[in-house]
């Protein structure tokens, strides 16, 4: 069987990355790569051919294998392991057709064992022969799998996707002139899209649309809230809108869902995942716009710690009185609990005076915290 690649962890690392103050990788904000995918298998592989099915031998008994006999078509990897080998009988738990072509990766090669043959069609055969063309980075790659990322064959769309998960928000910046604006306002408002390129076409859109494509926001939102079935990417969405309108956008944002006490905490979770992005990656406003923005989250008990990150990060010192009375009313209440190593972090790194004497108070008021903010962040020296 291929060695497929996990599912991607991607959005728990990301947290972990903002909460503890860690960089952990470049990659487009709201893309996680999928599983299972042809550049993966090739990359950890030490051989892959294309090779033509000849013969298909069905196993006669549950306890053996289907065996494929194949014939070599094209050596994408590792020819110096098959020492003039052109032909190779593969053990499969899938039907085979001779006559098709598959991929074969092996990770072993000694003895060279290949694992379960994948079929290909001729879309992937051409697209796998071009792959080891490109460069390793840049434009001129993603320009090549932006061909790919709707097509039908999933095999060959979810690889040229994992190409821009993967890449860094600046990477994809550079393909600007060469994104159809037209195009992805299409793909955007067709439900048949799927929600992960769906997100990847709101980061397009933020590249190269105009201000007045920010009503696209509106208009696929309430889709979204009446129908169920579509899926907006809302993170991916709002951080769109927000590069379409500026500051005058993010206004917009913290007065319809950051300070509205009725919206959903999943739609808040998704908007401060989009502010973040801006404040981390896109940088079009100042992380005090966006600070200011995010503060209103802090009335909210369940997603209050979550913001306090970012405005530690981007080093706003305005809130610390207000943090203190906070520590102060979480203490005997459990609603606010959560907040309180988040504050002590807040208070360990801050450089003004008060910070001092703030930490004294909060091991004074819970000593555990304390211990609890030690062991996770150290003892910090305050930024400057």
């Amino acid at each position: 069987m291929p060695k497929y690649i996990r599912s991607k962890i991607g959005p728990i690392l990301l947290i972990l990355a903002f909460l503890f103050n860690t960089d952990l990788r470049a990659e487009c904000p709201f893309c996680t790569a999928m599983s299972g995918t042809i550049s993966d298998e090739i990359g950890e592989s030490k051989v892959a051919v294309m090779a033509k099915c000849l013969t298909f031998t069905p196993s006669i008994s549950d306890k053996e294998l289907h065996r494929g006999r194949f014939e070599l078509k094209l050596t994408l990897k590792g020819s110096e392991h098959l020492l003039g080998a052109t032909e190779w009988n593969v053990p499969t738990l899938d039907m085979l057709v001779p006559g098709e072509t598959y991929l074969l990766v092996a990770f072993n090669c000694e003895p060279l064992e290949f694992g379960g043959p994948l079929k290909l069609s001729k879309i992937a055969e051409e697209y796998l022969k071009n792959i080891e063309k490109l460069p390793s980075k840049g434009r001129e790659r993603l320009v090549y799998f932006l061909k790919f990322v709707e097509l039908e064959d999933k095999v060959v769309a979810d690889d040229a996707f994992n190409e821009f998960a993967r890449a860094s928000f600046s990477e994809v910046e550079e393909l600007k002139p060469d994104l159809n604006r037209k195009h992805i306002i299409e793909v955007l408002r067709d439900s048949k899209t799927s929600l992960p390129l769906r997100r990847l076409f709101w980061s397009f859109l933020g590249l190269c649309g105009k201000p007045e494509d920010a009503e696209l926001f509106h208009e696929l939102r309430k889709r979204s809230q009446q129908d169920s079935n579509f899926l907006i990417g809302l993170e991916a969405a709002v951080a769109s809108y927000i590069s379409l309108r500026g500051k005058e956008g993010l206004s917009e944002i913290q007065r319809t869902i950051l300070e509205d006490p009725k919206a959903p905490s999943a739609d808040v979770y998704l908007t401060i995942l989009a502010i973040r992005v801006h404040g981390e990656e896109i940088g079009q406003l100042s992380k005090k716009d966006l600070g200011d923005a995010l503060k209103p989250v802090l009335k909210r008990s369940d997603l209050a710690d979550q913001v306090l990150s970012d405005l530690t990060r981007w080093e706003d010192w305005s809130l610390l009185p207000e943090l203190i009375e906070l520590f102060k009313k979480s203490v005997g209440e459990s609603e606010t609990y959560s907040m309180r190593v988040p504050i002590i972090r807040y208070a360990m790194v801050c450089p003004l005076p008060e910070a001092k004497r703030a930490m004294d108070l909060f091991t004074e008021l819970d000593p555990d915290a304390m211990r609890r903010a030690k062991i996770v962040f150290g003892v910090p020296k305050p930024m400057r």
